[in-house]
Formats: C-alpha cells, sequence, structure tokens
C-alpha cells in the first residue's frame, strides 16, 4: 500500500506579536522611583503590562518592570545595570552554569529563557506573544494582534492590562480582516482591509 505524505502550512502575521528587539531602542539608565507614566515609553510600558497577563496573577507589577529591566540589559552593548532587577555579565558568570548576556538585538525568542527573572511559567507564556524582529520599528498589526497584546492597550499611567474579558471583547470587536487578494476567502463580502489607521481604532 503506498504511503502517503501529509505536509500542513501555516502562515502567521508576525507584527500580531511583541517584538522584543523594541525594547533596545532607549537602554539608557532607568529611575525606577519614577511612575510608569513617566519612566518607560509606550513599548516598554506595553511589555510590562504583557508580562503581568501570565495567568494566575503570578508577576506583580514590580517584577514585570524587573524583567523589563533584564531583557534591556540583555540588549544593550554595555555592561552597567540599567536598574534593578538588571543583569548584565558579573551576573550570569556567577551562576552555576555560567553564560554572558548577548549585548545585541534578539536572534531568537527562546533566548528569552536565558534572562534574569524569567521562569518557565513565564517563559512558556510569553513565547507565543513575543518575536524577534530585526526590524526594531516594525508596529504592532492592531488588526491581527493577538488577544494577550490587545491587552496591553491601556491608559498611559496604568501599569497593569486590561482584564481578560475586556481583552477579547476589544480584539472581538475589530472589523474582520482578509487580504482582498487572498484567494483562499471565498465569501467576497467578508472582505475587509480591518482598521486603516491608529485613529480609527481609538475611535471605535
Amino acid at each position: 500500500k503506498e504511503k502517503v505524505e501529509m505536509i500542513s502550512l501555516a502562515l502567521e502575521d508576525a507584527q500580531e506579536r511583541f517584538n522584543l528587539n523594541r525594547l533596545g531602542e532607549e537602554t539608557s539608565a532607568i529611575d525606577s522611583s519614577k511612575p510608569i507614566s513617566v519612566r518607560y515609553r509606550e513599548q516598554k510600558k506595553r511589555f510590562v503590562r504583557l508580562v503581568q497577563t501570565v495567568p494566575g496573577d503570578l508577576v506583580s507589577t514590580d517584577e514585570a518592570g524587573s524583567i523589563l529591566h533584564a531583557v534591556i540589559d540583555w540588549i544593550d552593548a554595555d555592561n552597567n545595570v540599567v536598574a534593578i532587577g538588571g543583569a548584565e555579565l558579573d551576573f550570569y558568570q556567577a551562576l552555576e552554569a555560567p553564560y554572558a548576556s548577548a549585548n545585541q538585538n534578539f536572534v531568537s525568542v527562546s533566548e528569552l529563557r536565558q534572562v534574569r527573572g524569567v521562569s518557565e511559567v513565564i517563559y512558556k507564556h510569553l513565547r507565543p506573544l513575543l518575536s524577534a524582529l530585526p526590524a526594531v520599528d516594525a508596529v504592532i498589526n492592531i488588526n491581527t494582534a493577538l488577544p494577550e497584546i490587545m491587552r496591553t492597550v491601556n491608559g498611559v499611567a496604568i501599569e497593569t492590562p486590561i482584564d481578560e474579558e475586556s481583552g477579547a471583547e476589544l480584539s472581538a470587536s475589530r472589523p474582520a480582516f482578509f487580504n482582498n487578494n487572498d484567494r483562499f476567502n471565498q465569501d467576497e463580502q467578508a472582505n475587509t482591509e480591518g482598521f486603516k489607521t491608529v485613529d480609527e481604532f481609538i475611535k471605535s
């Protein structure tokens, strides 16, 4: 009997996820005593909120901030700890199985597991929500962003993500998004370009 092998393929929009390399845009020292609204730029605030989406409220805002600082130190080229919870060469060299921080952009999301403060539980939750795109200016596509990414949309001074139910509602309220040239989409009436601008999304 002839053996038939099947190959399954799927395409995903990398911009539906959070790009870790956006966190390397600013790597100067951070004053942890300042409120988050002025301490971080938007991408860093979003990452702090995203880390807090780990189920069971396992990660506090302060712990999420420490992980952010360690990620920034993993990316930046110097050996100066950026803020509380950060980690540079001295920290990693003192481990039982020592290694060095990358001091460059992430090549793979899997590197995150080596960053200080990122436990296996945290990594398993974040892994499918992250990318490591070389284009650091690649923005999140609001039309395809995953529900957990949508939860990072919050007030400028709010350190925590919106709740899970609100994130799901926000995701579901978006217009369907299909490429008008998608030959796999048979329902022509469903074809739409989603939100064309950020203002459209905000006004909705």
